[in-house]
């Protein structure tokens, strides 16, 4: 008799989700992850609106993520309206870009991946006995804040980045607090390289293929081309030839494939792909560790995270250092029609705004998150790692599936639901 396995409440970005298994005799029949979170619309609402508006508007489809938005958003507007900004500016966005990333790092390794694996219900539970990660957890957020606040007015839905540029510029003397404050967190980045490669992983590995940005001299977050594990390349306009999106049913998300292939994006495809651009420090952790990367097991994206965090805030630092005080005007626009694509990294990885503007109204819009392209590839590590642990009790399998749902990073304002088992 087959066996049916309802996963309840499983998280995805701003909603819930369910996973849908089917056993017939010791087989993995089918594996559905289902996303059950109302449609938001983000796509729609932005039509009609000038184009000045966009960036604001889809920085609120994510609060963790919404720096990435807002200024992917820009990339993408300005690009459909002929503006182009210094390098100066994009320098600053970028530090906006990487603390967000740093936080949502730390957030996800510390609140939600670790209680797994140190035997706690949740990150509550933990803090109890184990209340020193908690507080490491909130001192990285607050940094991120300060930095998020200070070079764009505000922790989260900054207000500086405008179209056309800054509204306002940081001043030398905030800029090397920050420096200061960077350099004492690097330590903390380490320390949790080093926990996070101690742990016991599940020894699960399937052949994947990845994507991310990659511009052959640095380690890059918003520009480039999208590069695969296999070496195939396409520059940001090409993008639809490249990637394609499936409505799936009884779902509110689409699946995102590669050529007709499945891929995954994330810190671990960045630094498969781009990790011979990393931080000096970043690399000797990375030397150093008993665990490597490239690597095929979805759990490695934990310890990529935390690698990249040690890189992330080196580059930080490398960028504030420039900061020298000087303003800008903001730019206008050249035209009042146009299509922009954008493609950046999120903290999950990939992300694409694609907008036509017409008549200064936004005529068209397309988003592609990252949660979006690694859906099918969850899906299929599911289906391979199962029949690993379907000996297992029903509370261990849930625990199992949790952590490979929770390596790859669903977003973290809705990860913390546990999932309900129904077995039939």
């Amino acid at each position: 008799m087959g066996r049916i396995i309802n996963l309840d409440h499983i998280a995805k970005i701003e909603g819930h989700a369910a996973l849908y298994i089917k056993v017939d005799k010791g087989e993995v029949k089918d594996v559905k992850m289902k996303v059950t979170e109302g449609a938001r619309f983000f796509e729609g609402i932005v039509l009609d609106n000038e184009p000045e508006s966009v960036p604001d508007i889809v920085s609120r489809i994510c609060g963790f993520c919404s720096q990435i938005h807002q200024i992917t958003g820009l990339k993408a507007i300005e690009r459909a309206l002929g503006i182009e900004v210094s390098d100066y500016v994009w320098n600053l966005r970028e530090i906006i870009v990487l603390a967000s990333v740093i936080q949502s790092h730390a957030l996800h390794l510390l609140f939600f991946v670790l209680p797994d694996y140190f035997g706690f219900e949740s990150a509550i539970a933990m803090a109890k006995k184990q209340p020193d990660y908690i507080k490491k957890a909130l001192e990285i957020k607050m940094l991120s804040d300060n930095i998020c606040r200070t070079i764009g007015g505000r922790a989260i839905h900054t207000l500086t980045p405008r179209v056309g540029g800054m509204s306002r510029f940081p001043t030398r003397k905030e800029a090397k607090h920050l420096i200061s404050s960077l350099e004492k967190a690097r330590e903390t980045a380490i320390w949790m390289a080093e926990l996070f490669d101690s742990l016991n992983y599940p020894n699960f590995a399937r052949d994947r293929l990845y994507l991310a940005l990659h511009d052959g001299k640095s380690y890059p977050f918003l520009r480039g081309n999208v590069v695969s594990s296999e070496g195939q390349s396409f520059e940001v306009h090409e993008y639809e030839d490249y990637i394609s999106e499936a409505l799936v049913r009884d779902s509110t998300a689409k699946k995102a494939f590669f050529r007709q292939k499945p891929y995954m994006v994330g810190a671990l495809a960045r630094l498969t792909i781009n990790r011979d651009k990393i931080s000096k420090e970043a690399k000797a952790l990375l030397s150093q560790l008993k665990h490597t990367i490239p690597s095929d097991s979805p759990y490695m994206n934990n310890v990529a995270q935390a690698v990249e965090n040690v890189h992330l805030i080196d580059k930080c630092i490398e960028l504030l250092e420039q900061v020298d005080g000087r303003e800008e005007e903001i730019k206008k626009p050249e035209r009042r029609e146009g299509r922009g694509i954008a493609i950046t990294e999120a903290p999950r990885g990939v992300l694409i705004h694609d907008y036509a503007i017409n008549g200064r109204r936004v005529e068209r819009a397309r988003i592609i998150t990252p949660t979006v392209q690694n859906l099918h590839s969850l899906e299929l590590d599911i289906k391979a790692y199962l029949p690993e642990i379907l000996h297992m009790k029903e509370e261990k399998i849930k625990l199992e599936l949790e952590k490979m749902i929770r390596a790859y990073d669903p977003c973290i304002s809705c990860s913390a639901h546990f999932l309900k088992l129904v077995w039939q």
